[in-house]
């Protein structure tokens, strides 16, 4: 059986990744590539003349982080599928970017045999994640599954004061712009990590992203 024609994209600033890529998977026949991108703004411009099924997307291009360009991707074309393929092994990332509804996270140092497996299973519909990445972003994922308990806990004030400091306010600040004392806002502040089973104010705010608590 002839496989499906798939059309692929890449978008990274490394010329020598970009064009061994290219030459890669450009002798794999059921393979077509639309287009290769070194920034966020050729990929862009780009992107809006054709749109490839599957973009291999890079995090850290020059112009945008691809943390940012991946949603807004995602919502201008909704038929078109990304797979990050980055040096970045952070399971929060990759969580993170699953969450905003890429199909697919790949380390750079990853085989060949790897790339093509994560290109037929996101073609198909599946998520793909790197080998050595699953075990940790399956974890995470349940224990959010497990802190969505404890954000239901939450007020709408305790909510509010935690975006306010996601937002870099200070205690006085906050205190300021909601008519409250400092005490009251050091103690929102404790309870919003005890609630959240957070150890500091980073973690605190990162508990607050992947509850959908904070944007």
């Amino acid at each position: 059986m002839v496989p499906d024609k798939i059309s692929i994209a890449i978008a990274d600033d490394h010329p020598l990744l970009r064009h061994g890529l290219i030459s890669m998977l450009s002798l794999h026949e059921h393979i077509h590539i639309t287009g290769d991108y070194s920034s966020a703004e050729s990929t862009l411009a780009g992107l809006a003349l054709k749109q490839p099924d599957i973009l291999l997307l890079d995090l850290s291009l020059p112009d945008m982080n691809g943390e940012d360009l991946a949603p807004h991707l995602l919502k201008k074309y909704p038929t078109m599928k990304i797979i990050i393929l980055t040096s970045n092994n952070s399971a929060y990332s990759a969580r993170i970017l699953l969450d905003h509804g890429v199909q697919g996270y790949l380390l750079k140092n990853s085989e060949q045999h790897l790339l093509l497996e994560a290109i037929k299973n996101v073609h198909q519909g599946c998520i793909f994640i790197s080998p050595e990445l699953q075990e940790r972003v399956f974890k995470m994922a349940k224990q959010i599954k497990n802190d969505l308990i404890s954000a239901d806990n939450l007020t709408n004030r305790e909510i509010q004061v935690l975006r306010l400091i996601a937002d870099e306010l200070t205690s006085q600040q906050i205190a300021d712009k909601l008519g409250l004392s400092l005490r009251t806002v050091e103690n929102y502040r404790m309870v919003l990590m005890q609630k959240l089973g957070a150890k500091n104010m980073i973690g605190m705010v990162k508990k607050g992203i992947m509850l959908g608590l904070i944007e």
